[in-house]
């Protein structure tokens, strides 16, 4: 016998009560369980006893709960991108790895700004907010640098687990000899110093390039005035 369609739901469990025919009611045997509660228990059809009380059976379906549980686990997938595609213990591993790849980068390279989010649930964004500046810092030295630049950007990147390659370092080579002409020294380092310090956030190295710059302008312009030049002009083109 099956639950007839238009059985009354009890209102304490939720369960479903089946038509009472008039017989003795045999010993109720367990079937599989249902998805349910580990104690939750599938009974055969039930079957009224010499009272004619009716046996319940438990409900089929969803258990209550179940559709509040998938709406939460969608939400996290859709808010954490190392849940997609992936099980739970490889998504947590494969954040803490690059939880630890920012802590490791973490103002390292071209000296822009600290990395933030070392510590946060999503350390990926972290690596593209330390790409997009590595990329505009070596930008500005290669872009000042000019016909002095001896090289591209050149950049020092990271895999993270998504497979993505970060920047988080890098170097423009520049050219920083002196000129045989005084002048087209002090037009040249003036353009080199320029380079060095063009960066929002210039790192040591920078400076250290634009020191060596000053130093190697100074000394021309006291050659040029030695030679009886005006060492405040400038042939920077």
């Amino acid at each position: 016998m099956r639950p007839l369609s238009s059985a009354t739901p009890a209102k304490s469990e939720g369960l479903v009560y089946a038509a009472a025919p008039e017989r003795e009611a045999p010993t109720p045997t367990p079937t599989a369980k249902e998805s349910g509660p580990a104690d939750a228990t599938r009974f055969s059809p039930a079957v009224s006893d010499d009272k004619h009380e009716d046996r319940p059976l438990p409900a089929v379906g969803k258990w209550a709960g179940d559709d509040k549980a998938v709406r939460a686990e969608q939400d996290a997938l859709a808010k954490n991108p190392y849940r997609q595609g992936q099980d739970v213990g490889t998504a947590k591993a494969n954040q803490e790895s690059d939880k630890a790849l920012v802590d490791h980068v973490c103002g390292k390279g071209c000296g822009c700004s600290k990395m933030s989010g070392g510590g946060s649930d999503d350390p990926l964004k972290s690596l593209e907010k330390r790409d997009a500046e590595v990329r505009q810092h070596e930008q500005d030295h290669h872009s000042e640098a000019g016909e002095f630049a001896t090289s591209g950007p050149q950049l020092e990147t990271v895999q993270a687990s998504n497979g993505s390659s970060y920047a988080v370092g890098g170097n423009v080579k520049v050219d920083v000899t002196e000129l045989a002409d005084p002048s087209k020294t002090v037009a040249k380092m003036e353009k080199l110093e320029r380079a060095a310090l063009k960066p929002a956030e210039p790192s040591d190295q920078d400076r250290k390039v634009a020191g060596e710059a000053a130093a190697k302008r100074a000394k021309a312009m006291g050659e040029m005035s030695a030679r009886g030049q005006n060492p405040n002009h400038s042939h920077a083109g």
